[in-house]
């Protein structure tokens, strides 16, 4: 694994071998990461928390799937992506918890961005976490989405950043 220590490798290989400390431990590495991108794709802490447990279930059953050959990050990520795609609340706006709740965010510029993020519509914010955040291409962010042409993607970022700005601003 390119970019994980010594240290996550030994923990990914005693959690396989059925330590759960060594896999709570990796959870705890990981899992502010985790929550930034479910919460900007979500804007809804009450699913956040919904999301990120149905991740770490799976992360659990599957572990012995983690190759070598990849970071272990990038492994959650996916899985963390997939699930927020998958899940049933989106299917169904109305099946949102917690709506209404209040994000209270100091008064800097990363918080800014956040909150400008988490108020898109919920397809530009999928695009811009896709593309800008975790680095997908145009054409893995719209076969994900099912956008169609990869050009879709393209314009719908250019008019998500365009109102990232105006919203900072």
């Amino acid at each position: 694994m390119s970019e994980n220590t010594k240290y996550t490798i030994y923990l990914i290989e005693q959690a396989k071998r059925g330590s759960y400390s060594s896999f709570m431990r990796l959870v705890e590495l990981y899992l502010s990461e985790l929550y930034g991108i479910v919460i900007r794709l979500t804007s809804n802490d009450s699913l956040t928390k919904i999301i990120l447990e149905k991740v770490i279930i799976f992360a659990a059953e599957n572990l012995q799937q983690v190759r070598m050959d990849g970071t272990f990050s990038s492994w959650l990520k996916a899985i963390t992506v997939r699930q927020c795609l998958n899940s049933h609340y989106f299917a169904n706006p109305a099946n949102l918890p917690g709506e209404g709740e209040e994000y209270i965010f100091s008064k800097n510029l990363f918080a800014e961005m956040d909150f400008a993020i988490m108020r898109l519509p919920r397809e530009a914010r999928y695009v811009i976490v896709l593309y800008d955040l975790l680095k997908y291409s145009s054409n893995e962010v719209s076969d994900m989405l099912s956008i169609g042409n990869p050009e879709n993607v393209k314009i719908i970022l250019k008019l998500a950043r365009k109102k990232i700005i105006e919203d900072i601003r």
